[in-house]
């Protein structure tokens, strides 16, 4: 809201002078009438204050929804993240904490205002609120200094082009000139990306962030003189020609060779890779090399992610009967681990259902035999994974996140490979707030499994 009129304003001057201010021209001839409008407009306004109740029913509102709107409502927030984000760059002056971790390690520099603000079991302040400030707290002097001299470089070219294009020599170009009116728009718009970002962090979103180097690239392309250069046209310069287009499509991810895996990927999501001694094509969430499949790894693991049933939707075929015939066997076999461990499963399906609105509820007398029979199960062996994983499971859809994050670490003591119960309490920890600790279960989960699409979801989701 600050940016956008100060790009309109910088884009109206500059292509105004070089048109020799003829718009400014037009305006100041018409000053009187455009005066008259506007007092009219402001007369209207009063009269319909006083005269119109539904009018002025319709300004209280506006003036209500701006004040509890975020233009204005976050400007005393954004003081108290700084000050403690500024807290964070004196604690890792020289190279920050490493980029892209401010979610992660702010948390312990939060201060007790911002916590009562902002609880951190219910929302995450995942970044900084000022680009500039978080370039800081991530990477320090270092990379806070090589950052804002690529744009004192970048404006002093773009300043130079200015005053070389309409400064000494006094000459004004068509009105027609699309150079002109390419780079004045591309000028203003990237100067309005930067004065934004005094206020947010929009470049950590893929486009904005593309579009400010892209803007500036093209900028750039006005400032140089002009050099051309020829593959030949001989058998070198074809091949010379073909490596560096293999080298583009390779850097881009159009297609990509993974040595770890022995395959082949084509836009980092086609797969082609030997399989017991037959080649077969297969479809990735985005796992090639490249920039392209990084960008869209966060997004095709979302799709593939939500259309996974959750587990207490999967009901058992015949659960009832199920449930009669396990209890007879642990009568039976009371001293057989495996059966309770199939019972609490069976009625752990109970536990979740829907009512007629489609609303969720909880079976609490299905919970209670799920518990006691896992927890059976557990003492009958305590080294198995299963009762203890599913115990935290059951203890995390009741709201009992404490109890689900110590099951959920005896199980990965009894099997630190149990994914299961990395990426649960993973999740368990992210709501909980403890983003660090929840990063580290995810990183740990993508060692083992750099498929796995809900590890790659959260990390995103920390992020954004």
């Amino acid at each position: 809201f600050l940016s956008l009129p100060i790009s309109f304003l910088g884009f109206y001057a500059l292509i105004d002078y070089w048109r020799g201010w003829t718009w400014s021209g037009v305006l100041w001839k018409g000053r009187k009438g455009i005066g008259a409008v506007v007092l009219a407009i402001v007369l209207a306004h009063f009269t319909l204050q006083i005269f119109s109740s539904k009018y002025h029913q319709l300004i209280r509102i506006s003036l209500q929804t701006m004040r509890e709107s975020r233009i204005t409502s976050t400007r005393e927030t954004h003081s108290v993240i700084w000050n403690d984000v500024l807290k964070m760059c004196r604690a890792h002056p020289l190279f920050g904490t490493g980029y892209g971790t401010f979610h992660i390690e702010f948390p312990q520099y939060a201060s007790e205002e911002l916590k009562k603000i902002f609880p951190q079991r219910e929302r995450i302040v995942n970044d900084a609120h000022n680009e500039y400030l978080q370039i800081l707290a991530e990477t320090g002097i270092v990379g806070f200094s090589i950052f804002m001299l690529l744009l004192v470089f970048f404006y002093r070219y773009a300043l130079g082009y200015l005053k070389a294009s309409l400064g000494s020599s006094g000459v004004r170009f068509a009105p027609i000139d699309r150079e002109i009116w390419t780079y004045s728009g591309l000028l203003v718009g990237i100067t309005s990306l930067l004065i934004q970002n005094v206020f947010s962090v929009d470049m950590r979103f893929i486009i904005s962030s593309i579009y400010l180097f892209f803007g500036m690239g093209l900028c750039f392309s006005h400032f140089p003189k002009v050099h051309e250069a020829s593959w030949g046209a001989n058998g070198s310069g074809k091949m010379f020609r073909g490596i560096w287009i293999l080298f583009f499509a390779l850097v881009i991810g159009i297609v990509g060779l993974s040595p770890a895996s022995k395959s082949f990927f084509f836009l980092g999501i086609y797969e082609l890779k030997n399989e017991n001694g037959a080649w077969r094509w297969s479809q990735t969430p985005a796992l090639g090399p490249g920039l392209l499949p990084d960008l869209l790894r966060p997004y095709l693991s979302q799709r593939v992610l939500a259309r996974t049933p959750d587990f207490f939707d999967e009901k058992l075929l015949n659960g009832a009967q199920t449930i009669r015939d396990l209890e007879g066997l642990t009568e039976q076999y009371p001293d057989q681990w495996r059966y309770w461990e199939k019972l609490g499963y069976s009625y752990a399906k109970e536990i979740q259902s829907a009512d007629a609105s489609g609303k969720k509820v909880i079976n609490r007398g299905a919970v209670e035999k799920a518990v006691t029979a896992y927890e059976r199960a557990y003492q009958l062996n305590p080294s198995a994974e299963g009762p203890p994983n599913n115990l935290g499971n059951i203890y995390f859809t009741i709201q009992q996140r404490a109890q689900a994050i110590e099951w959920w670490r005896r199980c990965i003591q009894n099997n630190p490979e149990k994914i299961d119960a990395r990426l649960n309490l993973g999740l368990c920890y992210f709501y909980e707030g403890r983003v660090k600790d929840s990063a580290e279960q995810f990183q740990e989960v993508l060692k083992r499994d750099p498929r796995n699409e809900k590890a790659i979801v959260m990390l995103k989701r920390m992020v954004e």
